[in-house]
């Protein structure tokens, strides 16, 4: 037998290092694994330069590689918008010396209502539109001017809005009455009732304190149901005067063929309802004290529910 093949395959074994001449297959191949995973893991070498085309020979032209799109919902960057939603939360500087900064008093734009990341973003957003120096009091000034003046925008702007919404809410509110009036709708609601019944008069000045003669106007309001005097009519009451020491004062509503909603077996002892009659008379009645006092009787036409 020729001893070369065996001295050599004998000094390359030797050369070995230790652990991948003593590790077992299975040990093998966790490292081979590993060893794959850092490879994967670890960022690319520097690319070698393209090939040059041969003489002659046309270039092939590298794949062109698109953008990604934007993950649908990720926020996208909105200036305007998020400079409107910073001049909502109305920023102003602090006192003190500088660097100033800048706070909201809007408490629903300060933490914890607003996240703090939130909040950080729309300062950032106003000092970046603004170019705004916190260190520089005359920067802190042109601001402040900035902010007086939209201010006084905003609050021109919202009186006006005010005023707007107002007439159009009178607006569809004579339509409706009008409808209502000439039969073109019909009432569906308590306020319904109070505009076809137009003018209606507030309720507890009555209770607290009754006319000496009744004046068959159209009064409404909230009272408790106290209890049921007789069929068909039903006392209420209101508490006025001082919270330490309340005053009762009373009503009786009478149900006519021109009630609507009087429902008396779902009304219930204690329990509130809206009311809207006709003053029609007073009865007197006795307090447990023993005192005489005076109660108007409201000929009820709409019952709210």
């Amino acid at each position: 037998m020729n001893s070369m093949p065996f001295k050599c395959l004998l000094l390359a074994l030797v050369m070995q290092p230790y652990p991948a001449f003593a590790q077992n297959p299975l040990d093998q191949m966790r490292g081979m694994i590993e060893q794959l995973k850092n490879s994967v893991n670890q960022p690319p070498g520097p690319q070698q330069p393209p090939a040059q085309p041969a003489t002659g020979q046309a270039a092939t032209p590298a794949p062109t590689i698109s953008p990604p799109a934007p993950i649908s919902g990720e926020p996208q960057s909105n200036i305007p918008a998020d400079l409107e939603a910073a001049w909502a939360c109305r920023p102003v500087t602090s006192s003190g010396a500088p660097p100033y900064d800048l706070v909201f008093t809007n408490s629903n734009c300060r933490p914890p209502k607003m996240a703090e990341s939130e909040n950080r973003r729309l300062l950032d957003v106003l000092i970046q539109e603004y170019k705004i120096n916190l260190s520089d009091p005359a920067s802190l000034r042109d601001f402040d001017k900035e902010l007086a003046r939209r201010n006084k925008a905003r609050r021109e702007q919202e009186l006006h809005a005010r005023e707007v919404q107002q007439q159009n809410d009178q607006t569809a509110k004579e339509e409706r009455q009008h409808n209502l009036k000439t039969g073109a709708a019909k009432i569906t609601s308590f306020d319904d009732a109070k505009l076809f019944y137009a003018p209606v008069k507030p309720l507890h000045e009555v209770m607290e304190s009754p006319l000496l003669s009744p004046d068959g106007a159209i009064y409404s309001g909230n009272v408790v149901l106290d209890l049921q005097e007789k069929p068909g009519v039903i006392r209420g009451k209101i508490l006025y005067g001082y919270r330490e020491n309340p005053q009762a004062a009373y009503v009786l509503m009478q149900q006519t063929k021109a009630t609507v909603n009087f429902s008396p077996e779902s009304m219930r002892i204690g329990g509130g309802v809206q009311v809207l009659g006709r003053y029609i008379q007073n009865v007197q009645y006795q307090t447990v004290a023993g005192e005489t006092k005076t109660a108007p009787v409201l000929e009820v036409l709409y019952f709210g529910k």
